[in-house]
């Protein structure tokens, strides 16, 4: 990534951290302090029926959340990886690939109690993806092919908490995402070549997840 590329990545974050804490530093403190952990169980209630796969880095298995008051900062992980090596039968070379993905965001929730068990919340998170993989092609040359993806950028959300107890609840959310990607495809061994492209992800994602969340 070059440096002009790198400095519009610190700009997007930067205007969305402004926007976090500005909005934040001006809601009023009306719940009791608390960090919530929350697990995607979607996955889980979906094998029920015979449905159930894996969770992928984009999804956010796990988040956790960071309550003052009214003020709520909310964060979300999701890590995928593979390792492999094997033999090319129509090369005669071995080949080894890795592949790593990782979508990380910050944000913050304003909440609009429903009634007692019900909760609405909307809110607004920076998002930011790195995915890499890379395949060794054992022989004369002994080529290596890499492909990275950097991307950075954020949206709006709003969802529903129901809480099964004082401590325990559910959530699920819609979300509409952007991400801008800055792309770097390079080869070497027998011939060298990087080449470097940008791109751009829209997502609107229904409330198809379920969290189930801990309040400590």
């Amino acid at each position: 990534m070059n440096h002009y590329n790198f400095v519009r990545m610190k700009k997007y974050l930067f205007v969305i951290l402004c926007l976090v804490s500005t909005i934040l530093s001006s809601q009023d403190e009306t719940k009791s302090s608390s960090i919530d952990i929350g697990i995607n169980v979607t996955s889980v209630l979906s094998s029920f029926s015979g449905n159930g796969s894996f969770l992928e880095a984009s999804d956010f298995p796990m988040s956790l959340r960071i309550k003052n008051g009214n003020k709520i900062i909310r964060f979300g992980l999701g890590l995928t990886g593979s390792n492999s090596e094997f033999f090319d039968n129509i090369t005669f070379a071995f080949r080894e690939s890795s592949e790593h993905e990782a979508y990380g965001r910050i944000g913050f929730e304003l909440e609009n109690p429903i009634d007692d068990k019900w909760i609405f919340y909307w809110g607004m998170d920076g998002i930011a993806h790195y995915k890499s993989d890379k395949v060794r092609i054992l022989n004369a040359f002994n080529s290596l092919i890499s492909n990275r993806v950097i991307g950075v950028g954020g949206g709006f959300l709003a969802g529903l908490k129901f809480y099964i107890n004082e401590k325990l609840y559910v959530s699920t959310e819609a979300t509409l995402y952007f991400l801008q990607n800055f792309n770097r495809r390079s080869e070497s061994g027998q011939s060298d070549s990087v080449i470097n492209t940008e791109s751009q992800t829209f997502s609107l994602q229904p409330p198809l997840f379920i969290y189930l969340n801990y309040a400590f």
